[in-house]
């Protein structure tokens, strides 16, 4: 593992956590498809991105609410 990798896989934020799980199943998707027939990488990205989304905002909203008590 670099130490890119090192730093981010050691972050205690869940977001950040989820967000680097999801740039390397990314990136190993995006290697697979180099290897065989290529899939829809736009709608593919575009669905990474959705869910990168309402992770966060869930997060927050869960941040938010624990603030508040």
């Amino acid at each position: 593992m670099d130490q890119q990798n090192e730093a981010t896989a050691t972050s205690s934020d869940p977001a950040d956590r989820l967000e680097s799980a999801l740039n390397r199943i990314a990136y190993a998707l995006d290697r697979r498809a180099a290897e065989t027939e290529q899939p829809d990488l736009q709608t593919l990205a575009a669905n990474i991105d959705a869910l990168r989304a309402r992770v966060r905002d869930a997060l927050a909203a869960d941040e938010s609410t624990a603030e508040e008590d």
